[in-house]
């Protein structure tokens, strides 16, 4: 059983999906819950929710008291109401549903999830998993520890919650090391890579296809970014880059896929700068939809602030993509610079870095192909698809729901 305080949805947050996918393939049941302040209360459960074996019940959060949207603590203050109202509202719906269901494993996904899987696994006596998507908090750890606990507080008080099985993504933020920090009660951890299914092989008419849709010509270069438009991926530093390089350039244009809260501000960026004409803002493309923009891209940029180690520069990597990102987080596990990518250092400011790494690779062919390869080639070596990466982890929850029995059989 997930508790989760994200929409599931089919085009929703990948690494859970694949997980479900894969326990709905296995013949688990699994039972969804989800509290959100925006859902109906008493709403029906929807079975086969997406796959089949599965049940999604979205509950309504009750909350302890009301907090007003003009207090200059309100963030926080509302941070810590939703973790108690989530937790309360789903706990008291899983013990419901525990009066007719046997569970095996409770798994608690994210910070919220997990609070609530730690609240509720001594009443139903079971194991617990607990899941993250990596973390923020690991550069934060030295703060004084009041000012630590106000900001973070949710967030620590999740990863210090015990797992039986704790499942964090080594998305290059360090989030096995922010668990030995805070003295995590973990007896098993997996600090795994996310899967990335290779992208669809295109043929070239597919690929020019998709060049014309965007106005652009076929001698023109392409420089893909494909991220969430929030405000810590930075897609602002590469509508800088592609502003400050050298010489006649208006023949290399920037394509953005992704959506969200900074699409307009970064639009207006572009236009300040003077390039809007040369920055292509596509919006959201289903995965299986990236192969056209992969194979019309010359150079993938990722230039995130924490981490850069997300599905896009895997499935750039897998497409053969030379690749410029920034030396934060783990990054460097991935990309060796000059090898199979370019690194750059990421302070004090990357943008003039960025842009001499671009207009390099702009220039040299050769240096774009032979990075490219080499990508590929690690990627193949060393990625594993989501398939494998989520029937993994059911591997290690069927191991631990059988020690689980059999540890109760025994007494």
């Amino acid at each position: 059983m997930y508790l989760t305080e994200r929409e599931m949805h089919p085009s929703g947050a990948r690494p859970i999906l694949e997980a479900i996918r894969a326990y709905s393939d296995r013949g688990w049941h699994v039972d969804l819950l989800r509290g959100h302040d925006e859902l109906p209360a008493n709403a029906e459960p929807i079975t086969d929710y997406i796959f089949p074996n599965v049940t999604f019940y979205g509950e309504r959060v009750v909350y302890p008291w009301p907090i007003s949207g003009r207090m200059p603590i309100g963030n926080t203050l509302r941070r810590w109401r939703f973790c108690y109202g989530f937790t309360r509202t789903v706990v008291h719906r899983a013990l419901r549903l525990a009066q007719s269901q046997r569970y095996d494993v409770i798994c608690g996904y994210e910070m919220f999830g997990a609070i609530a899987a730690k609240r509720l696994a001594p009443r139903l006596r079971l194991p617990v998993v607990t899941r993250y998507q990596g973390t923020v908090v690991l550069p934060h750890l030295d703060r004084p520890r009041p000012l630590l606990w106000w900001s973070y507080g949710t967030q620590i008080l999740a990863l210090r919650c015990p797992g039986d099985l704790t499942i964090m993504t080594n998305d290059g933020t360090g989030g096995d090391e922010a668990l030995h920090r805070l003295r995590s009660p973990v007896k098993d951890l997996r600090f795994w890579i996310n899967g990335s299914n290779p992208v669809p092989r295109v043929h070239r008419q597919e690929a020019a296809a998709q060049r014309a849709a965007l106005g652009l010509a076929p001698d023109d270069r392409v420089v893909l970014t494909v991220s969430r438009l929030a405000i810590w991926k930075r897609v602002d530093r590469a509508i800088a880059a592609l502003a400050k390089l050298d010489g006649n350039r208006d023949n290399v244009h920037l394509v953005i896929i992704g959506q969200g809260a900074m699409a307009a501000p970064w639009k207006a960026l572009a236009a300040e700068l003077g390039i809007a004409d040369r920055v292509h803002f596509v919006g959201w493309v289903a995965h299986e939809g990236l192969g056209p923009y992969y194979a019309m891209a010359d150079i993938f940029l990722t230039l995130y602030d924490l981490s850069n180690m997300g599905n896009p520069l895997f499935e750039a990597m897998r497409h053969g993509r030379p690749i410029i990102t920034l030396d934060v987080g783990a990054t460097a596990t991935i990309i060796t610079d000059g090898e199979n990518g370019m690194l750059v250092p990421a302070d004090p400011d990357p943008v003039p870095e960025v842009a001499r790494r671009l207009q390099r690779l702009l220039d040299d062919a050769e240096l774009r192909g032979r990075l490219g390869r080499a990508a590929a080639r690690f990627a193949e070596q060393n990625f594993w698809t989501w398939s494998e990466r989520a029937n993994a982890e059911v591997d290690a929850v069927e191991e631990l729901a059988a020690r689980h029995h059999k540890s109760r059989e025994a007494t």
